[in-house]
């Protein structure tokens, strides 16, 4: 069902730090481990992941796991 995610949602472009934080969730990093990686703290992390969420690929959480979008996200053309 994440498949057709694409097909149903409209994804906004991120900004070039959003790719990063997204990327890196494709290759299955915790926010602890993209927050070392960028050097950010934890939170601001989590806030790039919560926007990106919120403002740009919205994810209706009780249908979609969002961490699961996300990486599917990664390794499409939305993020090289």
């Amino acid at each position: 069902p994440v498949s057709g995610y694409f097909k149903d949602h409209e994804i906004t472009p991120l900004s070039p730090r959003q790719k990063e934080v997204v990327r890196l969730i494709g290759q299955g990093r915790t926010n602890s481990a993209i927050a070392l990686k960028l050097k950010l703290d934890r939170f601001r992390v989590e806030h790039y992941i919560n926007d990106i969420l919120r403002y740009k690929i919205p994810v209706d959480r009780e249908i979609y796991n969002p961490r699961i979008v996300l990486a599917l996200i990664s390794q499409t053309e939305h993020v090289v």
